[in-house]
C-alpha cells in the first residue's frame, strides 16, 4: 500500500517492486481513510481485496503505523528505519523484521 503518487512511482521504479509483487497486488491509496494508529485502512484493504491478514506484508516507518498494523493483526510487519534507529524498535512485539534497505527484505515471505 502506497499513499501518494510520488511514493508509488518512486518505489515502483527504484526498488523494482514489479519483480517481487504482481501489479494487481500493489495498492495505491487514492481515497482518504482514517490513518494510523487506527487500523481501519488496513482492515478495509484486506476486506476489499479478500486477503488474509496473517499473510499480509506491511512496511512501516512510524510508531503510529506499526500500532495500526498490530491492531489489524497483520502477520508480517516489517519496520523500515535508518540503521541508527534500529534499537528504537527492538522491543516492539509482533515485528517480523527491521530493515534499513529493501535489499535486506526477506523475499521468502513472498511465498504463496
Amino acid at each position: 500500500m502506497i499513499n501518494n503518487s510520488f511514493n508509488f512511482d518512486f518505489y515502483l521504479n527504484n526498488f523494482a517492486l514489479k519483480n517481487y509483487f504482481k501489479a494487481k497486488d500493489i495498492i495505491f491509496l487514492k481515497d482518504f481513510l482514517p490513518g494510523p494508529p487506527q487500523p481501519n485502512f488496513y482492515q478495509e484493504l484486506i476486506n476489499e481485496k479478500n486477503l488474509s491478514a496473517q499473510n499480509t506484508i506491511v512496511f512501516e516507518n512510524t510508531r503510529a503505523g506499526i500500532k495500526a498494523a498490530q491492531k489489524a493483526n497483520l502477520g508480517n510487519i516489517i519496520i523500515f528505519a535508518p540503521k541508527h534507529r534500529n534499537f528504537d524498535y527492538l522491543n516492539i512485539p509482533e515485528i517480523t523484521d527491521i530493515i534499513n534497505s529493501f535489499y535486506q527484505f526477506n523475499r521468502l515471505l513472498l511465498r504463496e
